[in-house]
């Protein structure tokens, strides 16, 4: 197809199919994968081209709505695409788990001496304890570490101190990063 890999992530493909059309953009993940072009024509000419000429079986769902957790909106004008991306139900499901609707908000999730940076690593606990936080912390990091690569870029900061508590949090790592 020759298709180009992208320098800056590396499951994104591009190019052009048709001569003078748009070209067509690929994100691949283990088994699935999503296409979008601001040509139609380039996209009909892709699903045949995987049909009959690479021989694959694929179930193509025209305009997705979500891909890999997050939700998708595209806009098309006059060979011209807009995507949107939101992670808006993943965001209210961590919300929901972590029992935080009612939780104070912040313009901005970290800023320098936040107290979760300093807060000391509690060795007198029980170990059966401190292995719940240290779950619930993997969890919690989990969950907003895939927010942040999406797209809350805005959390990453945070979301990688936390990380280091990862492995020795306590109870009180856990409530800070809620």
């Amino acid at each position: 197809m020759g298709l180009k890999q992208s320098p800056n992530a590396p499951c994104i493909f591009y190019g052009d199919i048709i001569e003078g059309e748009p070209p067509v953009y690929i994100g691949l993940y283990v088994d699935d994968f999503i296409f979008f072009s601001a040509s139609d024509k380039v996209e009909e000419d892709f699903k045949n081209i995987l049909k009959n000429k690479q021989k694959m079986l694929v179930d193509f769902i025209d305009d997705p709505t979500h891909f890999l957790g997050l939700q998708i909106e595209t806009v098309k004008e006059e060979n011209d695409l807009t995507i949107f991306l939101s992670q808006q139900a993943s965001i209210e499901a961590l919300i929901d788990e972590l029992e935080l609707a009612l939780a104070n908000t912040s313009q901005t999730p970290y800023r320098s001496g936040y107290p979760v940076d300093k807060i000391p690593v509690e060795s007198t606990l029980p170990q059966k304890k401190l292995q719940q936080a240290i779950d619930n912390m993997q969890s919690i990091v989990g969950s907003l570490n895939w927010l942040s690569c999406g797209t809350r870029i805005d959390i990453a900061t945070i979301t990688n101190i936390l990380a280091q508590y990862m492995n020795n949090a306590t109870p009180s790592h856990v409530a800070a990063a809620k």
